[in-house]
């Protein structure tokens, strides 16, 4: 047998001695270890590296050496092996902990989740019942209300059938009071009342007609009224200072207007005989318009039962032929015919006032003049001031020629003069009364009002400024000693002169008679004591003026 055999049966040897000695350890470690199949396969491992073949010393010192190194690993391995099972049964016993309180935890949880249900369950359940009851309710509430709708509906029914019924016999009752009070003597009253009232709104420029007692008691008190009658009670003149009167009165002339056409259609159908006042219906009669003043009529003003101004009442339509008292008036008055004052007013309250009392209603803005109306005026003034720039020189001088044209235009010429200077457009424009008659008896013919006056007054100025104007004149020709008919030498337009022997008119031979006694300065003194007039007049009306003297010492 070679060398080389040789070695190869030594490792064979050694390691079929490793073998050997691996059984029983694995054996015995085996049973110590959880994983018994791993220990196996490790102490093989181990006794194979263990045990190599040993072929030299030097080989089996470090097989020494291995066996050493190996002993101390079992000998660790043995050590180690019951800390491992500790912590192998710890991790058992932790593992069953775990799994314990893992089951109580789910255990609990499972109890608080049907405790949880249950409560949800219930609270669901009177949630539910509250529905069905609200729902119940709501049902009860429904069928109430149709009940009461039903019972409402019924009873309106039964109050519109009322109604009907009542406005029906009302209707009857006034037809019946119609056709009884539909009599000559009614027709015949009625329409002089028409005529009288139509006649009296046209004289006026607002179409407010002004009344006393006299007409108060004829138009309102005394039947029959077969017409609408708007009365104001108010204080326009100077002894009252009443801005709410003047404010009534800027309000309620465009609503007169405004009637005026209507209802003068109304009275001349009337008028002609076409129907009776009793045949026409509430809507369909005139409506008229008076101012009642509190200076002219203080003794009505009480009779009434005011004491106080202004007041706006409407007295409606009345057939019968009798006659009321002043005083019973007001009190048969209903509420609804009563205007109620307020801070502001204008033409579109009274006309709203009206139509609510008498289902009448007209448009303000037709009153009010239009641009056809004032193409129409300037046409008119064009024409006029034509006429007047191409014939009017001529016409002058042939009407100069005949004297009683020429002193018909110096009389024509003098009052118109008057009449604008004492603010004849105004008095007509304002309904301004001629003068003013006291309780005494007396007549005042200034008023004291800087912003109002009388008709008188405004007369007396136009003539005093005429008067002042016209001693001037006077004076002025006596001046130079002409006497009055040299005024009459004087070339003419046209150049064509008028000789001094034609003979005078009447009134220059009376001038000329009282010449010598109307020196320069008379005319002077007399124009001073005009001028000084229309000063004393205006500052009795205005006292801060006085009479020129407007400074302060």
């Amino acid at each position: 047998m070679s060398m080389n055999s040789c070695k190869l049966h030594a490792r064979a040897d050694w390691r079929l001695i490793g073998f050997c000695l691996s059984a029983p350890l694995s054996a015995l470690l085996c049973s110590l270890s959880d994983s018994p199949l791993l220990t196996h396969n490790m102490i093989h491992v181990a006794m194979f590296a263990i045990f190599p073949p040993l072929s030299s010393p030097t080989q089996r010192r470090s097989w020494l050496l291995r066996l050493c190194l190996a002993a101390t690993v079992l000998v660790l391995l043995v050590c180690l092996l019951p800390s491992a099972e500790a912590a192998s049964a710890s991790a058992s016993k932790v593992k069953k902990t775990d799994k314990t309180a893992s089951s109580a935890a789910s255990s609990a949880s499972s109890s608080v989740d049907a405790e949880a249900l249950r409560k949800r369950e219930e609270l669901q359940r009177k949630r539910q019942a509250k529905r069905d009851a609200a729902r119940a309710a709501s049902l009860r509430a429904a069928q109430q209300r149709n009940k009461a709708s039903a019972q409402r509906r019924a009873a309106k029914k039964a109050r519109q059938a009322k109604a009907e019924t009542a406005a029906k016999q009302r209707a009857e009752a006034i037809a019946a009071k119609k056709r009884k009070a539909d009599t000559p003597e009614m027709r015949r009253r009625s329409q002089e009342k028409l005529r009288a009232l139509l006649s009296l709104a046209g004289k006026s420029s607002t179409r407010i007609i002004n009344f006393d007692s006299a007409a108060f008691q004829s138009f309102v008190n005394e039947g029959p009224r077969p017409y609408h009658l708007v009365l104001t009670f108010t204080a326009l003149t100077s002894q009252h200072s009443c801005p709410y009167c003047h404010m009534v009165q800027a309000g309620m002339a465009p609503t007169a207007i405004a009637h005026y056409g209507r209802s003068k259609e109304v009275v001349s159908h009337v008028l002609s005989g076409g129907t009776s006042p009793a045949d026409l219906n509430e809507d369909e009669l005139p409506v008229f318009f008076a101012n009642i003043d509190m200076a002219r009529n203080g003794p009505l003003f009480k009779e009434v039962g005011f004491n106080s101004a202004p007041y706006v009442v409407l007295a409606p339509p009345r057939l019968g032929t009798t006659t009321q008292k002043s005083s019973e008036f007001m009190k048969a008055l209903p509420q609804k015919y009563r205007f109620n004052l307020q801070q502001s007013m204008s033409s579109s309250d009274f006309v709203s006032f009206v139509g609510k009392c008498t289902q009448i209603y007209v448009n303000v803005e037709t009153a009010k003049p239009g641009f056809m109306d004032l193409l129409f005026s300037l046409l008119i003034l064009a024409l006029i001031a034509f006429v007047g720039i191409k014939y009017g020189p001529s016409i002058i001088v042939s009407a100069r020629q005949v004297r009683s044209v020429r002193t018909l235009l110096l009389i024509g010429g003098c009052a118109l003069y008057c009449w604008c200077i004492s603010g004849g457009m105004y008095n007509i424009i304002r309904g301004t009364q001629f003068a003013e008659t006291r309780k005494d008896g007396s007549v005042n013919y200034i008023n004291g009002d800087p912003r109002d006056q009388y008709a008188a007054e405004g007369l007396i100025i136009g003539v005093l400024n005429l008067a002042c104007a016209g001693v001037i004149i006077i004076a002025n020709i006596r001046a130079f000693d002409e006497g009055f008919g040299s005024v009459t030498g004087v070339s003419g337009v046209s150049g064509v002169g008028v000789s001094k022997s034609r003979q005078q008119p009447v009134w220059v031979h009376l001038l000329n008679a009282i010449a010598p006694a109307l020196s320069p300065m008379a005319c002077l003194g007399l124009a001073f004591g005009f001028w000084f007039k229309i000063v004393d007049i205006y500052s009795r009306k205005n006292w801060g003026y006085r009479y020129g003297f407007v400074w302060r010492w």
